[in-house]
């Protein structure tokens, strides 16, 4: 009787090969996670510079507080921290007519745990409109909505 023996030296390969792929498994898994981190972070951040922005250009007039006021207190709701506050009037932007309503643009960047957005937004004042009354506290009751929606109902509104 003979006996065949395989001894091709292949005998435990398929343990290191399965190390092997669960190993890459385990980085791609890190990749995406770090990629969907990083989306996450981005969206946040250009809400929160979105919102900051709009409520600014909707708010402020010729008060470069107002609309400073405006901003910091939406992107912070957003959780995020205002890098930077630009506004310009029409007089800025290259429009010399008294009698035409002037542009105002109001531009910011917010960062959210260290990702940057930028974001613009733009509306036309007309030359006889007023300051809103009491400017910081129409800003505040206009951002208040969102306080206690984001869960910060003890955040105090006071100017920075």
């Amino acid at each position: 009787m003979t006996t065949i023996q395989g001894g091709h030296g292949d005998e435990g390969s398929v343990l290191p090969l399965s190390a092997i792929v669960v190993a890459m498994v385990v980085v791609a898994a890190m990749v995406l996670v770090s990629i969907a981190d990083g989306s996450v972070r981005r969206a946040r951040a250009q809400v929160a510079a979105d919102a900051g922005a709009l409520a600014a250009a909707a708010l402020a007039h010729d008060s470069d507080e107002l609309g400073r006021l405006t901003a910091v207190t939406l992107v912070e709701v957003n959780g995020a921290d205002l890098v930077e506050y630009q506004q310009a009037f029409g007089d800025d932007l290259g429009d010399v007519s008294q009698l035409a309503p002037r542009p105002f643009r109001v531009t910011i960047v917010a960062d959210y745990q260290g990702m940057k957005a930028v974001a613009t937004a733009e509306r036309s004042v007309r030359a006889d409109e007023a300051v809103p009354p009491n400017g910081v506290e129409a800003a505040v009751q206009s951002a208040s909505w969102a306080i206690p929606a984001a869960g910060y109902a003890d955040v105090e509104l006071g100017a920075r």
